[in-house]
């Protein structure tokens, strides 16, 4: 299914080279060629293109990323407690204030820590990570790490302000990876309404190996990289996006 993906998705590809400086004065502009600097904001117009790269996303997949629903009371509860992390549900492991996710489902995440981490370790399952006001921060590597799965959704709850920040040093377990403050081996989607914020200190703030796509929400971004990386394709339908990129911003 991915080969098929990687020959039929029509690719959007935007490369933004943020440099020198400049206000937010433009509010309101589709991206296009045009060369784009460091913290312009940019709300980002649905169009032809974009809609059909996602339309074939989704069905060659089967999967509907944009509309999904999240039932708070039948998903895994992962709540941070600072040095602790509790959860009420299956699928989960928890040691050294890391929580892995072993099988597929909705995992509803909430609180704060200022040293931990969720790995998505589900083989070729299905994973939605629901952020209600959740801070992740690590100091020793990526505080979100999607190890393996068939595709996984970052869910923005509405109202939500959530907080993403890495290591300036990581240590690494295996070999390079990962490198960046969200980082995918698999498929990565991002909807919701509500706010993520990425810092990253060691590299790129938010990366995929695979297909990459925003379909809704408000991303502020900061970044002593790269800030928004997909390896095969990054598809943006809606939102609302700042980046502050020493390198490309996407």
């Amino acid at each position: 299914m991915k080969r098929n993906l990687k020959y039929f998705l029509i690719l959007l590809c935007l490369s933004l080279c943020l440099v020198g400086c400049s206000n937010n004065s433009s509010n309101d502009k589709k991206i296009d060629n045009s060369e784009v600097s460091n913290n312009e904001e940019i709300n980002i117009d649905t169009n032809a293109q974009v809609e059909s790269a996602l339309e074939t996303i989704e069905n060659m997949k089967g999967e509907d990323f944009e509309n999904v629903e999240i039932n708070e009371n039948i998903a895994t509860q992962i709540n941070l407690n600072s040095s602790s992390i509790e959860v009420s549900g299956s699928g989960v492991n928890i040691e050294n204030n890391v929580a892995t996710i072993i099988t597929a489902g909705t995992y509803y995440i909430t609180g704060s820590t200022e040293d931990g981490q969720i790995i998505v370790d589900a083989g070729d399952n299905n994973v939605t990570l629901a952020l209600n006001n959740t801070t992740i921060k690590s100091k020793t590597s990526s505080p979100i790490y999607i190890k393996s799965a068939k595709n996984t959704v970052i869910y923005l709850e509405e109202g939500s302000e959530n907080y993403i920040e890495d290591a300036t040093t990581y240590q690494n377990t295996e070999e390079t990876e990962p490198d960046s403050a969200i980082f995918s081996k698999d498929d990565l989607y991002i909807t919701g309404t509500g706010v993520l914020n990425v810092k990253a200190n060691y590299n790129d703030a938010i990366k995929s190996k695979d297909d990459f796509a925003i379909l809704n929400g408000t991303y502020i971004v900061n970044s002593v990289d790269d800030g928004i990386i997909g390896k095969d394709s990054v598809s943006i339908k809606n939102g609302n996006i700042t980046i502050n990129a020493s390198g490309d911003g996407i």
